[in-house]
């Protein structure tokens, strides 16, 4: 499933994988300075493609590297939204 949303805002595209359009889970740097869900990214490579998803052109290496800042973004995004949730939660009690 695709998500867009969660609890009715808008989920930032720098949160979002652009393989599989989910929120990341384990954002990881590609040789491309793109951000990809580290086991997209790696099926990507397996399966024997040597281009950025992205971009499309040939990648240098395939090294992962994490991206704590993604990490660190996408758990504050998800943290407020839970919150919020427990606001709206609250509000209709």
């Amino acid at each position: 499933a695709r998500l867009k949303h969660v609890l009715g805002r808008r989920v930032p595209e720098t949160l979002v994988c652009p393989i599989s359009c989910e929120i990341m889970k384990a954002p990881v740097f590609a040789a491309d300075g793109h951000t990809y869900e580290r086991v997209c990214i790696e099926q990507w490579l397996l399966s024997g493609k040597t281009t950025s998803p992205m971009t499309g052109e040939v990648l240098e290496h395939s090294k992962l590297t994490p991206n704590h800042f993604a990490r660190s973004t996408i758990g504050a995004f998800l943290e407020e939204a839970r919150e919020l949730g427990r606001a709206v939660d609250a509000d209709s009690e």
